[in-house]
C-alpha cells in the first residue's frame, strides 16, 4: 500500500473542500504529525479532521526526542520549520509520498527525491478514479479557493477548462 504524508496545508484544503472522504476511497495509507495537527486550529476544519483521526484512517506520528533532535540536525531544512520538516522526514521514513500546499516544502522534497504533490494532483486523480465528478470537483476547487488557498492559477485554470471538458 502506498503512503502519504499530509502537511496542515493539504489537512486544511481537504477540511474546506470536503474531500477526506473521496480521499480515503483511493486506499493510501495516510499520516500526519502531532505538530502539523496542531496547526488545524479553526474548529469547522477539526471537526471534519478529528473523526478520520479518531477511527485510525489518519495516523498520527508523534514528536518523539529522537524526532525532534533530527529535526534540529538537518540545518537545510531550518527555512521549513518544525511542523514542515516533521513531515517531510515523515515521508523519507516510510518511502512515502508527501502531499503539501508549501513551496518552499515542495521544492526540499523534490530536492531530497520524495515525491510530492498538492491539492490540485488530489482532485485530479479523484476524477480520474471516477471517485469524483468532474463537476462536483470544480466545485471543490472553488470552495477550497474561496477559501484562502494559494494555488497555481495557470494549472488551476487548465484543470477547470479540462474537467469542463
Amino acid at each position: 500500500m502506498k503512503v502519504v504524508v499530509k502537511d496542515a496545508n493539504i489537512l486544511i484544503d481537504f477540511a474546506n473542500g470536503s474531500l477526506f472522504a473521496c480521499w480515503f476511497q483511493l486506499g493510501y495509507e495516510t499520516w500526519t504529525t502531532d505538530l502539523v495537527l496542531s496547526q488545524v486550529q479553526y474548529e469547522e476544519q477539526w471537526n471534519k479532521v478529528d473523526p478520520h483521526v479518531r477511527s485510525g484512517a489518519l495516523k498520527i506520528r508523534k514528536t518523539t526526542e529522537k524526532l525532534f533532535k533530527q529535526i534540529l540536525a538537518e540545518p537545510s531544512l531550518y527555512k521549513l520549520g518544525p511542523e514542515d520538516t516533521s513531515t517531510l522526514l515523515l515521508a523519507r521514513e516510510l518511502d512515502g509520498m508527501l502531499l503539501t500546499g508549501d513551496r518552499r516544502l515542495r521544492k526540499e522534497g523534490e530536492i531530497q527525491e520524495t515525491e510530492v504533490h498538492g491539492v490540485l494532483w488530489v482532485l485530479d486523480t479523484l476524477v480520474k478514479e471516477s471517485i469524483l465528478r468532474a463537476d462536483i470537483a470544480i466545485e471543490k476547487l472553488n470552495v477550497i479557493i474561496d477559501q484562502g488557498a494559494l494555488l497555481p492559477s495557470k494549472y488551476c485554470e487548465s484543470l477547470l477548462e479540462k474537467w469542463k471538458g
